[in-house]
């Protein structure tokens, strides 16, 4: 079922509150994206006490790739976010591509474009059937930047490697070092 839900923000997950790695170049093409239809729903995670956050998780948005939108109880966010995503798997892991992170508020009903670049989350399902999205850290990629492993910009944790250089120095790293649990989900609805 292919649909579009639009309606707030990925505030904290682009914001650059976590250090993230952002890169020029996504983990694999586009062209040949995995499909996961295992994500695909209305997803709730727990936020502050009383308070919480809710993802939706489409198959479709105007740009023809999957979409993914952060809203929180009414009343609590000013502006709503939505963000393009597609699926890279490896034998691994798997990881969403982040990109074109667009974004609405009261006075803008149209979305505009803010970036290009990407961002990457490693995500994986508990024995309960529960979501979980873990960043990239940031501090082992500017530490391979320094050491010449990988190419970019250390200072911004800025990826201009290839999407297949960046993806084999993920997949070698060690899990505990690489990925930073940041939320786990519990499904409300499937598409």
């Amino acid at each position: 079922m292919k649909y579009v839900l639009v309606f707030a923000a990925a505030a904290l997950l682009l914001s650059g509150c976590v250090n993230g790695v952002v890169s020029k170049n996504p983990l694999s093409s586009p062209k040949f994206a995995a499909t996961d239809p295992r994500i695909e729903g209305l997803w709730r995670v727990n936020g502050l006490p009383g308070y919480y956050d809710y993802f939706a998780f489409g198959s479709h948005s105007y740009e023809g790739n999957n979409l993914f939108v952060q809203f929180g109880n009414p009343g609590y966010l000013p502006t709503s976010n939505s963000t393009n995503f597609f699926v890279t798997r490896t034998k691994r892991h798997n990881y969403l591509n982040l990109n074109n992170d667009f974004e609405r508020d009261a006075n803008n009903a149209k979305p505009t474009l803010d970036q290009d670049d990407y961002t990457f989350l490693e995500y994986h399902f508990t024995n309960r059937g529960e979501l979980v999205l873990s960043w990239l850290s940031g501090d082992l990629f500017t530490k391979a930047i320094k050491d010449g492993r990988l190419q970019g910009n250390y200072s911004e944790t800025y990826l201009t490697d290839s999407s297949a250089h960046i993806l084999a120095f993920i997949e070698v790293s060690d899990p505990k070092q690489i990925f930073i649990p940041l939320w786990k989900f519990t499904r409300i609805s499937a598409p």
